[in-house]
């Protein structure tokens, strides 16, 4: 799923950007899970990406770049 919206992302579909940040909410939740339940800090890197990306569709330049 996130492939397909990355590649809809780059033709800037404004319908894509809460799809990715609703993933990316869902990696996140993933990745706390997992990283409370024990699984150590392999989860770290996942959830850093997944915040990251969601910090940049929600950003005033995010929502711009959608804005044709």
């Amino acid at each position: 799923m996130l492939i397909v919206s990355g590649i809809l992302a780059l033709h800037r579909y404004a319908r894509v950007r809460p799809v990715v940040i609703t993933v990316e909410v869902l990696v996140v939740w993933s990745g706390l899970v997992t990283l409370f339940s024990g699984g150590g800090l392999t989860s770290a890197p996942g959830i850093a990406l997944a915040v990251a990306v969601i910090a940049a569709f929600a950003s005033a330049d995010g929502r711009a770049w959608f804005d044709r």
